[in-house]
C-alpha cells in the first residue's frame, strides 16, 4: 500500500496454485524493474531461479555460494547452440565440422518447456475457447499503479479508496424491553367467604334450666374470638394502600 523501496518476502508463493504463483512472480519482476530491492527467502528453487538476479545459498548455517545466478548456474565446460529444428543431412554436416575441430556432439535433444509454462498454456487455450470452469481464471497484467507507482502517494490514495468503499456501520439494535411486571394476585373470594363463615363462633350450648325462647348471652371468650377472627379477615380484604388487594 505504501509502495516501499525494500520488500522482504519469506516463501511468498508457498501454497499458491500455478496461476497465482505466475502472477506473483510477474509482480516481483515488475517491482524489481522499477528499481526496488526484493529480498526473497524460499525453498522453491525454481521460483528463485526465475525471479532472482543474485543468489546466496545457505547450508549448515553458513554461506556456501554467492553471486549472479547466471554465473552460478552456467556449465563452463559446455557450449549450447539452439537453432530451429535441423534435418538429418544438416546434422551430418555439423558432425563433420565438429570432427574436424576434434569435437563431437554429446547430445542432440529437443528443448523442453517448464511444467508451469505448459500448464499456463493449456489454461490460456481453454479460456480462448470460453470453456466453462469452476476454477480460477488467469489474471491480467500487473496493475498499473504497481507497474508505474504514479498513483501511489504514501499509500493515501489506496487507503482513501478503501475507506470510501466501506459500508456504514449498522445501527445498534434497540435494547430489549424489560418484561412487564407480574399481574397483581386476585384474592380467592370463595375461600375468604368460607373462612368468614367458619370463623364465626359456634352457638353456645343452651343450659338445661334456660327457656328455649330465651336467647343466651355469648360468653366473653366466644365474643372476643369472633371479633378477633373477623378482624383478621377484614385486614385481608382491606386495601393495603398501594391500590392492590392483599
Amino acid at each position: 500500500i505504501n509502495d516501499p523501496d525494500l520488500l522482504i518476502l519469506d516463501e511468498p508463493t508457498s501454497g499458491m496454485d500455478p496461476i497465482g504463483t505466475r502472477e506473483f512472480k510477474d509482480l516481483i519482476r515488475t517491482l524489481a524493474g522499477r528499481g526496488k530491492t526484493v529480498l526473497l527467502a524460499s525453498h522453491l528453487l525454481a521460483d528463485v531461479e526465475e525471479v532472482c538476479d543474485r543468489v546466496c545459498v545457505l547450508y549448515g548455517g553458513q554461506q556456501r555460494a554467492l553471486g549472479d545466478i547466471d554465473e552460478l548456474l552456467a556449465q563452463q565446460d559446455r557450449t549450447q547452440i539452439v537453432t530451429s529444428r535441423l534435418d538429418e543431412a544438416t546434422l551430418d554436416r555439423v558432425r563433420a565440422v565438429l570432427t574436424e575441430a576434434s569435437q563431437e556432439i554429446q547430445e542432440i535433444t529437443t528443448p523442453h518447456d517448464k511444467l508451469e509454462t505448459l500448464f499456463l498454456k493449456i489454461v490460456q487455450e481453454a479460456q480462448d475457447k470460453h470453456l466453462a470452469t469452476s476454477g480460477v481464471r488467469a489474471g491480467g497484467p500487473v496493475p498499473e499503479f504497481l507497474r508505474t507507482g504514479e498513483d501511489v502517494v504514501d499509500g493515501r490514495g489506496v487507503i482513501d479508496e478503501l475507506v470510501a468503499s466501506a459500508q456504514p456501520p449498522e445501527a445498534p439494535a434497540a435494547p430489549a424491553q424489560p418484561p412487564p411486571p407480574p399481574a397483581a394476585p386476585v384474592p380467592a373470594r370463595d375461600v375468604l367467604d368460607e373462612l368468614i363463615v367458619t370463623s364465626q363462633a359456634p352457638e353456645p350450648i343452651q343450659p338445661a334450666d334456660q327457656a328455649p325462647d330465651e336467647p343466651a348471652a355469648p360468653a366473653d371468650d366466644d365474643r372476643r374470638q369472633s371479633q378477633t377472627d373477623r378482624s383478621v379477615i377484614d385486614d385481608l380484604l382491606a386495601d393495603d394502600g398501594d391500590g392492590k388487594d392483599t
